[in-house]
Formats: C-alpha cells, structure tokens, sequence
C-alpha cells in the first residue's frame, strides 16, 4: 500500500499540481484511507493476539 501511495505522490509532482489534483487527488484520498483501514485492523489484531496471551491463550 505504501508504494501505491508514493506511485501516487510521485505521479502528482510529475505532473503539475494544477493539472494533477482532479485526477490524483480522490486517488490518493482512497489510497490513503485504505492503508489507515489495514494499519487500524493490524493494531486492533496484535492487540488481541497480546490480551488473549496474557490470559492463557497462547501456545504452549
């Protein structure tokens, strides 16, 4: 995801700013909130992964 980002980044200084914005704007938007979705998701997981460890859960 974060590559698709800087693809996005780099594509828009390609490009002038102006001419760029209507196209790579809502793309880097989407792109953006996406990877805030996984990251979110990510932490959410390894938090309970630790709780259910900490409660006896875990391999042993």
């Amino acid at each position: 995801m974060t590559l698709e980002i800087r693809e996005l980044v780099i594509q828009a200084k390609v490009v002038s700013p102006e001419d760029s914005a209507p196209t790579v704007a809502p793309q880097l938007s989407l792109a953006l909130e996406q990877f805030q979705e996984e990251r979110l998701i990510r932490a959410v997981t390894r938090r309970v992964i630790e709780q259910l460890r900490d409660e006896g859960w875990g391999a042993r």
